[in-house]
This record gives structure tokens, sequence and C-alpha cells, in this order.
């Protein structure tokens, strides 16, 4: 199996996960345990780029929260978490049971050296058919062209594999790697550096996504969004928002509240049924999850 774990103010419990590599706005730390592999997704620089929390949470199968300090951040971060569903550890630093209270969250404390027990643990839903790679960066490397990294977040992908981008462009697998370590195809939760071919690392974007077939980026969506109760947010039309998913980041226009519509200041390629947050100025700064159920190139 392989899992994403996200890490939010729990740089020492991710440490305990896997060893350091990339950074781009969350920084990651690769491991593999009993013939599993574990990603954790450290955000940084949370007062500046606290959208960052929401990109790691929506990727990941379960969630670590770190308990050094259970300030006014770390309530922040226990109301994103409990937008999404998802399991949720808190280290041991402190006693966090308070600050549950009134938040529709279910969280287990754990010592470090028991997580990767406890990540290894989950059950996890198998690979869905087809392919579809969500691409954080891309550079150019000597000898080897075009390099990108990713999640695969569906299906599987392999070596000779030909995938689209959202702006049509064909590309080639000419190889891949998952903790530095070469392999022929790498399937579901796999962190992945792929060589392409066919393309120039200026022509990929953080958010892209390389499916079998292209995905169209999408300006307007409707979509089915739950709220946080502590947020007590009037949503009217023409409020504006951060609209995190996946990788992708932008701005957002409430254009309806009924069916829930949001006009995207920069198209994104969406799939139906793809995860989204709400970004907001005032604390609890994410405070809504949603599902895209349809999508428009404009409207």
């Amino acid at each position: 199996m392989n899992y994403i774990v996200a890490a939010p103010l729990a740089e020492g419990a991710a440490q305990q996960l896997g060893k350091k590599g990339s950074e781009n706005g969350l920084t990651y730390y690769n491991g593999s345990y009993k013939g599993s592999t574990i990603v954790a997704l450290v955000p940084q620089a949370l007062e500046d780029r606290f959208y960052t929390v929401a990109e790691a949470l929506l990727l990941a199968d379960a969630i670590v929260v770190g308990t050094a300090d259970i300030g006014k951040l770390f309530g922040e971060v226990i109301v994103a978490c409990s937008l999404v569903g998802k399991k949720v550890f808190l280290t041991k630093e402190n006693d966090a049971s308070m600050m549950l209270k009134g938040v529709a969250i279910e969280a287990e404390a754990v010592d470090r050296f028991e997580l990767p027990d406890k990540i290894a643990a989950l059950w996890k839903k198998g690979a869905d058919e087809g392919c579809r790679i969500d691409i954080d960066k891309a550079f150019p490397v000597t000898g080897v062209g075009t390099v990108a990294l990713g999640f695969v977040m569906k299906g599987s992908v392999s070596v000779h594999d030909r995938l689209f981008l959202p702006s049509g462009i064909e590309v080639t697998i000419k190889s891949i790697q998952s903790n530095d370590v070469g392999v022929e195809s790498a399937g579901v939760g796999t962190r992945v550096g792929l060589a392409l071919k066919n393309v120039k690392p200026e022509e990929i974007r953080k958010g892209d996504l390389l499916c079998k077939e292209a995905v169209p980026q999408s300006s307007v969506i409707e979509a089915l969004l739950e709220e946080a109760g502590i947020a007590k947010e009037a949503l009217k039309e023409g409020a504006v928002y951060g609209f995190v998913s996946g990788f992708s980041y932008t701005s957002a226009a409430v254009m309806k509240t009924d069916p829930f519509t949001l006009r995207l200041e920069r198209p994104l390629p969406l799939q139906q049924g793809d995860s989204f947050m709400l970004v907001r100025a005032r604390e609890p700064r994410i405070f809504a999850c949603g599902s895209a159920e349809a999508l428009y190139k404009q409207q």
C-alpha cells in the first residue's frame, strides 16, 4: 500500500515517517515501512500560505496534527480537519481534548514511534481504473530532460505510457522513480518522479493533471458545500475566497448560492467529484469543503 499523510504542525512526526525530500509550499518526507510507502506532507509558512494546509488535507489518506502548541493555529487546523472526514492522529506533546470540544472530529492521540504502525494498518480503497497523476513541480535534469514530481491519485502509471496534460500536450513516460528507486510502474498513493518526453518544464504548471485523456480546464463549477459550524459564514453572491483543489490554487467568486456556483479567477483542470476547500481572510481561514458536481469552461 502507498499512503499520503498530511502533517500540519507536525514536522517532528513527519521525520519519524520518512526522509526529507523536496519542498514546494509543502515539505515532503518519504519513507517505507513493512512493505508500504508513506509520504508525509508538512505545510510551511502557515501565516502567509495557510492554503497549503488545505492542499495537504485534500491529498492525504490520513492526518497527523502536532500538539506542541495548542493555540489559535492548532484550533484552525482542527476546524479544517473536521471538514474532510479523514482519520486524525494527534501527537502527545500536550493534551488537546479541551480544544476538540464542539468540533465534529474523532482523533486518536498516539506516540510518534507508533505512527508507522498506525498508518500502515489503515484500510485504503483499491486502485481505480485509468490513470491520474497530480503534478506539483517540473524541472529540467541534465541528461534526462523534463522531470515532473507528483502523486498517482487514480489507477497506475507505467514506463512507456502515453498521457495528456490539460493543455492537450501528449507526453511519453520515459522512466519512473519512487523513493529514489527506478520502477516500471506505480500505483495509487505513490510519490513519483517522471521523466517525460515531448514536453518542456515550462509547459507544465503546478496543479496540472496527467491522464489518459486531457482534462479540460474549468472556470465555473457547481458544487455541494459543507461549512464548519464554528465559521458562521453568510455565503453571498459576489463574495470572493481562495479556492484549493489538489495542488491547484486560485481565487473564486460566488455566482449563486442555489445551486452553489463559483467562478474561478484562473481556469483549473478539475474532474467531476474533485474535492476543494475555501479559504477566507479571518479565522478559521479554512471554513468550508466542497465537491465539484458540474464543470463548465465558461458561463
